[in-house]
């Protein structure tokens, strides 16, 4: 391996040490459930503009084909609530209007990727779009046109009664499993202070910041809320905080599965106690 090889990946090391809860990229799915969920929380309107710097041309937002479907569905319904909430003034119907004509068309090209609770996100969202275009105030300002229109179909491959069972979980009061904690948004109004989730010592929900603003349910003064205001400060949010273990695994391992002779310094491989 090249020395000047060997040095960046020193310094790639060098800047996990740097990063006490790990750094992930900002989420399009992410950032769109606190812009539903947590409109109190300080960033708000930045996080607004993010999202609609971010949207594709034809409408939606995130990768490619399937790859989309999770993160536009997360920004529709969260540019509908903003629109609910606050009108014209809080975004562009026109916005909206493209993401929810993708959506037409995405949902019928099959089922989606197998991502992380793709099988509750989807179906948890799909509903959640309908009540804000068929609830009992109507579809936001500049939105008429959408209402009465047929509902968007749950695409073919995707069963709701998982998201069914989880939420019959939750009603219960019962523990609930730490991985299923990390889309605990799924749940709705069960999320709400549910009794079988508990935030870790940082606050969060199963590192998610969109769990944690369900779970909280409004700017109640804990460890929770303290974990979303230092993360959504600057506005657009990751898909898990802290993350820093992981981070750390994942990067030393690629290094080393390539051959790369780095040595790691401690305080890279003692992060601190457990999050």
């Amino acid at each position: 391996m090249p020395a000047t090889g060997s040095g960046t990946a020193r310094d790639l090391i060098a800047a996990l040490g740097g990063e006490p809860e790990g750094q992930t990229s900002p989420s399009v799915y992410e950032t769109g459930r606190l812009i539903a969920l947590a409109p109190w929380l300080d960033g708000h309107d930045r996080r607004l503009t993010w999202l609609l710097d971010r949207q594709r041309p034809d409408g939606g937002w995130g990768g490619p084909g399937g790859y989309a479907l999770v993160p536009t569905l997360s920004a529709v319904e969260a540019l509908l609530a903003a629109l609910h909430r606050d009108g014209p003034a809080a975004a562009p119907a026109a916005a909206a209007h493209r993401g929810l004509a993708y959506l037409t068309g995405a949902l019928r090209a099959g089922a989606p990727p197998d991502l992380p609770a793709t099988d509750l996100i989807v179906p948890a969202l799909l509903a959640a779009v309908d009540r804000r275009l068929d609830g009992p105030a109507g579809p936001p300002p500049g939105l008429a046109e959408w209402a009465g229109r047929p509902r968007l179909p749950l695409p073919a491959g995707l069963d709701p009664a998982r998201l069914t069972r989880v939420r019959g979980l939750l009603a219960t009061g019962r523990p609930v499993p730490e991985k299923l904690a990390h889309a605990l948004e799924v749940a709705g109004e069960l999320a709400y202070r549910a009794p079988g989730v508990r935030p870790s010592a940082s606050g969060a929900v199963g590192a998610s910041p969109a769990a944690t603003a369900a779970w909280l349910g409004g700017p109640e003064p804990g460890p929770a809320l303290d974990y979303l205001n230092a993360l959504a400060r600057p506005g657009p949010v990751p898909c898990a905080s802290p993350i820093t273990v992981f981070e750390r695994a994942w990067v030393l391992g690629i290094l080393v599965r390539a051959g790369v002779p780095v040595g790691t310094p401690e305080p890279v491989l003692t992060p601190g106690p457990a999050r």
